[in-house]
This record gives C-alpha cells, structure tokens and sequence, in this order.
C-alpha cells in the first residue's frame, strides 16, 4: 500500500467520527486531516497493520476534550481566589478557590508560582467533569 493510499484510509477513518454530541468536531477533524496530509511523507514508515490497530476516533475525540477544557479557563481564571505560595517549600503550592456555601476549595498545584500557570496545569491533571462542576460550584471573584 502506497502512501496515498495510506492517506486515504485515515481520512476515511476520519470521515467516521461521529460529530453529534462533540465540542467542536468538525473543527478537530479538519485539525487532523492537516496534520497528517501535512505529514504524508512519514507514512511510508508506518505499516497498515499499524495503521488499522490506530483508533483515530479516540484522536479526534481526545483532541475534542482537551480544547472543551481549554475553553474553561478563562472562567475558571475569574474563580480564582489566591495561588498560595510557599517560598522555601514550593511543593505545597495550593490554587484556592471559595464555592457559593463560602468553603475554601484547594488545588496543590507545585512548583507553581503564578496564577495562570496554576489554572493551566489545574486543567491538564482534572477532567472536564471536575472542571465543569469546579464552574459550576465556585463563585466569580474577579
């Protein structure tokens, strides 16, 4: 199987993502579609076996997730309440945020040591479930 061929068949792949229900789909496969004509020249290194065993579904879907989660951080970033920081032991550095009952939330984001920072690992290590109810939860701060 050429190259071509193998392009064929991912962007067949693609085509099958379902796109009901999905952040931003649509966009997400069109990412990926330029990214692998832009790389067809790595194709030829890569088996059909290899290509067939691939789920590029779960790419897409991940791709999905993962820019579902980034859309949050602007307002997670006005739920903030303080990044506290310890000087001589960074590895207790903690991201607060206060929830509508007035309860201190805490996030122990270490080695962090400005705000944006913290929100951004906040979102890589927590699941769009957690990030959702983080929203909906916490009050506006800012």
């Amino acid at each position: 199987m050429n190259t071509t061929e193998k392009l064929n068949y991912i962007l067949k792949e693609l085509k099958t993502v379902p796109i009901e229900n999905i952040y931003k789909a649509k966009e997400c496969i069109k990412e990926k579609e330029g990214f692998y004509i832009g790389s067809i020249d790595k194709l030829e290194k890569i088996s059909l076996d290899q290509l067939k065993k691939y789920s590029f579904v779960s790419e897409v879907l991940n791709l999905s997730e993962l820019k579902e989660k980034l859309s949050y951080t602007k307002k997670i970033l006005n739920r903030v309440y303080r990044l506290e920081c310890h000087k001589y032991a960074p590895e207790l550095n903690k991201l607060n945020f206060i929830d509508k009952s007035n309860s201190l939330i805490e996030f122990k984001v270490q080695r962090v040591i400005n705000i944006t920072d913290a929100v951004s690992l906040f979102i890589k290590l927590s699941s769009l479930k957690q990030i959702k109810d983080l929203v909906r939860t916490c009050k506006v701060i800012k």
